[in-house]
């Protein structure tokens, strides 16, 4: 069974670009749901501590996918990841929950997603976020 463990997206006040801040850290749902105080940390090396900020307003969750990377970064929704298919095209997407179960990457194939999470088809990297780094996605690989 997987661990469940969530990293947390903030809205980004000093930027008017709209982005938002993803913590580096994660705590499991059950940290998360002892309503002890828990202290977010992120790349500049500035912390967030849960009691700073409205838990319903100020906070969103980002679930890990139970997934590593080929760098053995742990892999969350919102991450975008590249990767080469079998054809060793290179592409670039964002890994996304669907409600029929499971994380797929967020590629159209014309009648679905593809589901490459956890196949040995694909190598995957973590390279940002959708919520940081959103022109990644629009990037020629």
């Amino acid at each position: 069974m997987r661990e469940l463990k969530f990293r947390a997206v903030f809205d980004n006040f000093e930027c008017d670009e709209g982005l938002k801040t993803v913590s580096v850290n994660a705590f499991t749902l059950k940290e998360l749901a002892s309503y002890t105080e828990v202290e977010w940390e992120f790349n500049d090396g500035s912390t967030l501590p849960s009691n700073d900020f409205d838990q319903d307003d100020d906070v969103g969750y980002l679930q890990f996918t139970g997934l590593k990377d080929k760098n053995g970064v742990e892999i969350y929704e919102g991450d975008i990841v590249e990767y080469e298919d079998p054809n060793c095209d290179k592409f670039r997407e964002e890994i996304e929950w669907q409600k029929e179960g499971g994380y797929w990457l967020n590629y159209e194939m014309g009648e679905g997603y593809l589901p490459a999470l956890g196949s040995e088809h694909f190598t995957l990297e973590v390279i940002g976020n959708i919520y940081e780094n959103p022109e990644l996605l629009k990037k020629e690989v």
